[in-house]
């Protein structure tokens, strides 16, 4: 089944329900995902791994290879 571009926009996520960043506390700023899940503002995610080299929310070990870009709708 292919999926119907005129129910796109009415499923897209509403930008009143904005996805904050657990670090910063602001909208995401280029979201990227760890391997544990977390999303973050890729300058935070960048800060803490050189910092604690830890995940922010559940401090499991992390390194630069360890979150990618994740592009949202």
């Amino acid at each position: 089944m292919r999926p119907n571009p005129a129910t796109w926009e009415a499923s897209a996520p509403s930008k009143e329900h904005n996805i904050t960043c657990p670090v910063c506390l602001g909208s995401l700023n280029e979201p990227s995902t760890t391997i544990c899940g977390h999303l973050f503002c890729r300058s935070c995610i960048e800060t803490a791994i050189l910092k604690q080299k830890k995940c922010p929310t559940c401090r499991r070990k992390l390194t630069k290879r360890n979150f990618h870009r994740v592009y949202l709708p």
